[in-house]
């Protein structure tokens, strides 16, 4: 019995052997912001695995008068009950323009190390007039940030438990889309989303989809007046890794 027991342990110790070595070439997981607009100089943080030893990151497709600088590499804190394999625990800081007359809504990204090259990460583009940063304090209806229709505001929950609120005016009969990408772009964020009358009344509310637990609404409001739409984590997490993208539009 013990010779038996011996050889199955010395067995699964020769598999072991044989299980293949993690991959040394570099991979992104995240770009932190989510986005950046033509024209602007963008300060970008690649998050991923081998990042720390990346010798250049470039466009996958050249574009004239675009620049793309390493600035700083090293290791990432990884997020909290998060897998780092999925979530990466390096980072590369990087400085990206793109010229004014850049039109295309992304471009990819490749970071090179000595052992090979990332597939190329979309990081979105957005025209500098329909883009808008988040501004503190939003946490509540009396503080909720305006937004006009067409906007997308690069937001992030943070820290835990964090609440962000925007308001749009909308007229009875206005169909309106609010969607949120956040788990597409390789953010932590679980995002619950929800959207109030001016009485405070839940107009819609939006979770998970089959496919992603980035949510969206479609609603045709009942009625002229500010409606507030609302953005959390799920299940009150928030950080750093945690941010989003949050369009809201008239269809």
């Amino acid at each position: 019995m013990c010779k038996l027991a011996l050889a199955i342990v010395v067995l699964f110790a020769v598999q072991d052997d044989k299980k293949p070595p993690p991959d040394p070439k570099p991979r992104i997981s995240m770009a932190l912001p989510l986005a950046i607009s033509p024209g602007v100089v963008a300060t970008i943080t690649l998050r991923g695995l081998h990042l720390d030893q990346v010798s250049e990151v470039k466009l996958s497709e050249p574009v004239e008068g675009a620049s793309v600088v390493v600035q700083s590499k090293g290791k990432a804190e990884i997020p909290k009950e998060t897998d780092p394999a999925v979530y990466g625990d390096t980072k590369a800081d990087l400085v990206i323009k793109l010229p004014d007359a850049f039109a295309s809504d992304k471009i990819g990204l490749v970071a090179i190390n000595p052992k090979g090259e990332t597939i190329p990460y979309n990081l979105k583009v957005i025209a500098k007039e329909k883009l808008i940063a988040e501004k503190e304090p939003n946490g509540g209806f009396a503080t909720a940030q305006a937004v006009d229709a067409g906007q997308t505001i690069q937001g992030s929950i943070n820290p835990a438990m964090d609440v962000d609120v925007y308001k749009v005016m909308g007229k009875k009969g206005e169909t309106w889309v609010i969607e949120v990408e956040a788990q597409r772009r390789g953010s932590v964020l679980d995002p619950l989303l929800t959207m109030h009358d001016a009485k405070g009344h839940i107009v819609a509310t939006a979770d998970d989809t089959d496919t992603s637990r980035d949510p969206s609404i479609r609603v045709t409001l009942p009625s002229d007046g500010v409606y507030t739409v609302t953005l959390i984590d799920a299940h009150n997490a928030g950080g750093g890794t945690h941010p989003y993208l949050l369009q809201l539009r008239r269809d």
